[in-house]
């Protein structure tokens, strides 16, 4: 009687262990359970993990259908995976390389948000009239000269109107720690009624200053958003030591109609690397 029943134990036994890793099958695939990550939240635990398996079932269908009319064949196909896994794979050695960085500690936290009083302890929420223009780059001098002589943007929108110069002009609250990096320098010597142009690849981004509030960040409020942001630099900065190591000890040869563009790609190499030694 125990010889007949053995190979039922047995099966059963490999069951419960698919059933342990598996959340489901399709057409025989098998999709893992830890597909199905990201964690859910714990205010509400296993309420997302239903809805990303049905999301992963139905990628499935898709691709074994795909797979079907051998679709990985077709060239533009192909490509397109060969990039996507290109990507993947370089992702994760910069994940690998970051690593191994020291990660942003409390003392880095705190040293920061000391040193950008103007994003946080002194944090201000501005009342702005905008104005997006389009120009040419060769006019962005002229319209500063102009910004520099009025007092408001109803007379600059006068003549951005006698000039046939196109414009949109909109009224909206920001935060300091809203605006390009760029232009945050200038911004903060603006006083009420002040009137700043910065420049953009479409032409320019003019604004006036109606009123502020005071809007402070505390230092526990601000502290994930810092981690995160520093956490971002370091990334960045090991990918672009990597990419220079690399690129460094790396045989480049530019072919045929793409060779004159090696000492544009020489010349953008330096400059990244002069950024990198001066930061």
């Amino acid at each position: 009687m125990l010889c007949v029943l053995a190979p039922f134990a047995l099966s059963a036994c490999g069951a419960s262990n698919a059933s342990a890793t598996v959340a489901a099958r399709v057409n025989d695939d098998p999709i893992p359970i830890r597909a199905l990550a990201p964690v859910p939240s714990p205010a509400a635990p296993g309420s997302a993990a239903p809805a990303r398996l049905e999301q992963l079932i139905n990628l499935q269908l898709l691709v074994q259908e795909a797979h079907r009319l051998k679709l990985e064949r077709d060239p533009a196909v192909s490509a397109r995976i060969a990039a996507a896994t290109k990507a993947i794979l370089a992702q994760a050695y910069i994940d690998r390389a970051t690593a191994r960085s020291a990660a942003p500690d409390a003392h880095d936290i705190e040293a920061y948000y000391r040193n950008h009083p103007e994003s946080f302890a002194h944090r201000r929420l501005y009342l702005l009239r905008e104005l997006t223009v389009q120009l040419p780059a060769d006019r962005f001098a002229q319209l500063r000269r102009q910004c520099a002589h009025l007092h408001d943007l109803r007379s600059l929108t006068r003549w951005l109107r006698s000039e046939h110069i196109a414009f949109e002009q909109t009224e909206r609250a920001r935060a300091v720690d809203q605006l390009p990096p760029a232009v945050m320098p200038g911004f903060l010597r603006l006083r009420r009624g002040d009137i700043g142009v910065a420049r953009t690849a479409q032409g320019a981004w003019v604004l006036q200053v109606i009123d502020w509030i005071s809007a402070p960040v505390s230092l526990q409020a601000a502290r994930p958003l810092i981690a995160r942001y520093l956490a971002l630099r370091v990334r960045s900065a090991v990918e672009t030591a990597e990419i220079q190591r690399l690129r460094d000890g790396a045989r480049i040869r530019y072919l045929g109609r793409y060779a004159p563009h090696s000492r544009t790609a020489l010349s953008m190499v330096h400059s990244m690397r002069t950024v990198t030694s001066h930061e």
